[in-house]
């Protein structure tokens, strides 16, 4: 499953990774990434087949699974079919997702955290990975000792090397690299897809895709929803599915719907009535209709977290003005569980509803104290995004406790 597209896996586990971190924290990711770049100089000049490889590669994936799955009792055993393995947890996992990490020309970035910059290898691993286009790398919980030996190794390739075989997507992929995902320069730009006329957008691919499945020789046919809920459900999916997986026209038809905050409410309702539909519909949070649009929501988040600050900014504000115009059940369905769900430890959940007007964001605090497990701590992570504006910290914290107090739960 090697694509090039920096993303989170799509309906699986509902963490991703925190951005703020402590100490111990860092250092376990600082140690994984200085453990992958001291990797990658052994097998520059040693075999796969010597033991200080073997050893590194090994060190690698005992961090690696760490991350992904906590302590376990056990971190010597790995997987019958060499993967990491999981074991009985012992501590809470930090990365369950994967490691997504940027990469910049002279350090690698988790979040906010730097790393590399202090350790000759890890320098020269993040420039080579940069003058081959590669913007970011998601290691995922899947990944297998093969995989990392095989990646790093075309990592030691010249820049004429990996070109020759069609670039670095190409390479990784005839080598057998499964379980690594790289987010390339090129679709990190929206610049190039922005002001394609001839393009649609996600809505009208779901819609086009509908139409022709019901009138298969007529390519102009118009077929609305929510006739046929079923099979529009399975075109959600698999759309996010293909994008996953490195489709550009997918991508393509994505950003455009990204660029447009009517049209992306438009979007999002479809997705829930499809999901509704579908399913009982007799609540806002039903279960099909929830799932749709969380893994939408995560979907886009992740793409979010890749590009540059600028673009993502402007998607933050487009998701925001979005949400807030979406009909009433797909925004009650949005903020009391994709984003409730996620308050205080996702950064561009966190963003989006920062968008919002201030009874919106008490409101959806009120739904993650309720039903989402939410902590005075996940509360105070969420509100530092205020520290500039410290009268609207004030105001929205005094209205999530009169909402909590209304029913006595103050």
């Amino acid at each position: 499953m090697f694509v090039g597209i920096p993303d989170l896996e799509l309906f699986g586990n509902e963490n991703a990774e925190r951005t703020s971190l402590d100490t111990e924290e860092r250092t376990k990711i600082s140690r994984v990434v200085s453990t992958l770049s001291v990797a990658r100089k052994y097998i520059q000049f040693y075999p796969p087949t010597n033991s200080n490889v073997k050893s590194a590669i090994q060190h690698l994936s005992e961090g690696l699974r760490i991350l992904f799955f906590g302590h376990m009792r056990d971190n010597s055993v790995d997987g019958n079919d060499g993967s990491l393995g999981k074991l009985e947890i012992k501590e809470r996992p930090l990365a369950p997702d994967g490691l997504l990490l940027t990469v910049e020309r002279d350090q690698f970035r988790y979040g906010d955290l730097e790393l590399g910059f202090d350790s000759t290898p890890s320098r020269k691993l993040a420039g080579d990975l940069y003058d081959l286009g590669v913007k970011s790398i998601h290691i995922l919980p899947e990944i297998t000792r093969d995989d990392l030996g095989a990646f790093l190794e075309l990592t030691c390739l010249s820049s004429e090397e990996i070109e020759e075989q069609g670039g670095i997507i190409d390479a990784a992929k005839a080598a057998g690299v499964d379980h690594i995902v790289l987010g390339m320069a090129q679709d990190l730009s929206m610049v190039e897809w922005g002001n394609d006329s001839e393009d649609v957008d996600f809505l009208e691919f779901l819609r086009n895709k509908q139409a022709l499945r019901h009138s298969p020789n007529d390519p102009g046919a118009q077929y609305d929803f929510p006739q046929d809920e079923s099979e529009d459900v399975s075109d959600i999916k698999d759309f996010f599915l293909d994008v996953a997986k490195g489709s550009s026209d997918k991508r393509r038809h994505l950003f455009q719907t990204l660029g447009d905050p009517a049209r992306l409410a438009e979007t999002l309702n479809h997705i829930h009535a499809a999901g509704e539909s579908h399913g009982s519909g007799e609540s806002e949070d039903d279960g099909m209709s929830s799932d749709l649009l969380r893994n939408t929501f995560k979907t886009v988040a992740g793409i979010i977290k890749s590009l540059p600050e600028e673009t993502s900014q402007a998607i933050v504000e487009t998701m925001g003005q979005a949400i807030m115009t979406a009909d009433e059940r797909t925004q009650d369905n949005l903020l009391k569980n994709s984003l409730a769900s996620r308050i205080g430890s996702g950064a561009v959940e966190d963003k989006i509803l920062s968008s919002m007007p201030d009874g919106k964001v008490a409101e959806t605090l009120e739904h993650h104290v309720r039903f989402h497990n939410g902590t005075a701590n996940t509360i105070s992570n969420f509100l530092e995004d205020f520290g500039d504006d410290p009268r609207r910290r004030t105001a929205i914290r005094h209205m999530l406790v009169r909402l909590l107090n209304e029913d006595g739960d103050g």
